[in-house]
């Protein structure tokens, strides 16, 4: 080997070192500018060797010239980069699908604005009208590609569906819903960074699916006669839900939710007073506290319906404190959205004749 070879030799080599490891294969090492030593690792960090050593000079070259412009890191924080770049560049291709079920999945987790946690039927809610309404005209697009226009479109859509409750209805009463859930969503997406900006797109007016433009506040309120007549139309041992809607206010899960020790009577039980400490959720049969403070209140029961409601409690209702004072019996309801769901018998206040006479059609077993 001549002199000149001998020099160009250890030009080459003059930065980092190259060794023969037992397995013939090569291996690569050098100094970075942190003065730490460094055995060359692939791009997800794990051990690299070479089959020939000029592969191994040749990626020592690379990483010299690396340094030289300044654009080495070392080798677990370029991991870390590469990584956290990958991340970004798949969270921007994210699918409304995908983003939208992450979504459902956290806001059943995570408090809402108030800081309390969503109620298990807000969230159900929430996921039907996603899944009806949302998912197939935007669940394979990128939610970075989701603007004004796209969503313009979605909305004139859904105000166009025809009502499933009332066929000659002028509204669905479903597109104002399903419209708040997909600004919610969008809106999550711009924090998250995978929206530039959030579509400026009012939400559609809410209208009375069931009425038309004649009706009046006062057509939903039952005279007595009336609420005399529908306690008398529905079967025990339902009948007395029909008397707390109508005089107590008792919405339907405030009514599902009395127990028997919430009525309590005087010594010669001529008079009574109730409490409402809790409902049952319509959606999950679950009993909950109240949605407010305000919701926990006590009243008078009217004496127009003692006696029926000291005969309801003997005959209907079990001997134990925390025994349902009405009964809540399983049916398979339509939604105003239209989708399909298991409730208990309902009751309201307003309009109790129209709610307990639909929702107890059919509910028996």
């Amino acid at each position: 080997m001549t002199r000149n070879d001998t020099t160009a030799r250890q030009r080459r080599e003059a930065w980092g070192s190259l060794r023969r490891l037992p397995s013939k294969r090569w291996q690569a090492r050098y100094t970075g500018p942190d003065d730490k030593t460094y055995s060359a690792r692939t791009e997800d960090d794990k051990p690299l060797t070479f089959l020939a050593k000029g592969d191994a000079r040749e990626w020592l070259n690379g990483v010299h010239a690396a340094i030289s412009r300044g654009e080495w890191l070392p080798p677990a924080e370029a991991v870390r980069r590469r990584r956290a770049a990958a991340e970004a560049a798949a969270a921007r291709d994210v699918t409304f699908r995908e983003y939208a079920e992450r979504w459902l999945e956290r806001i059943a987790t995570e408090p809402g604005k108030g800081g309390k946690l969503r109620r298990p039927g807000t969230v159900l809610a929430y996921r039907g009208r996603v899944r009806n309404y949302l998912m197939a005209p935007l669940g394979d697009m990128k939610v970075r590609e989701i603007d004004t226009e796209r969503v313009r479109t979605l909305v004139i859509e859904l105000v166009a569906m025809p009502s499933v409750l009332k066929e000659d209805a002028k509204h669905n009463g479903i597109a104002g819903d399903a419209v708040d859930v997909l600004k919610m969503i969008l809106r999550a997406a711009v924090r998250d960074g995978l929206l530039g900006k959030m579509p400026d797109v009012p939400t559609p007016t809410r209208k009375s699916v069931r009425h038309d433009d004649s009706h009046t506040p006062e057509d939903d309120v039952a005279t007595p006669t009336q609420v005399d007549a529908l306690y008398e139309a529905v079967p025990q041992p339902w009948r007395i839900a029909v008397l707390f809607a109508a005089w107590c206010q008792l919405r339907r899960g405030e009514v599902l939710g009395l127990q028997r020790h919430d009525i309590v009577w005087n010594s010669d039980r001529t008079a009574a007073t109730l409490y409402v400490r809790r409902q049952k959720n319509g959606s999950t049969g679950k009993l909950t506290d109240p949605k407010s403070d305000s919701g926990r209140r006590s009243m008078a029961v009217p004496p127009l319906m003692i006696e029926r409601l000291r005969e309801h409690l003997d005959q209907h209702v079990g001997r134990g404190r925390t025994a349902p004072v009405v009964r809540g019996v399983a049916s398979t309801c339509r939604r105003r959205d239209g989708t399909a769901s298991g409730r208990v018998l309902g009751v309201s206040s307003r309009g109790c004749l129209t709610a307990i006479g639909s929702t107890t059609c059919g509910t028996q077993g």
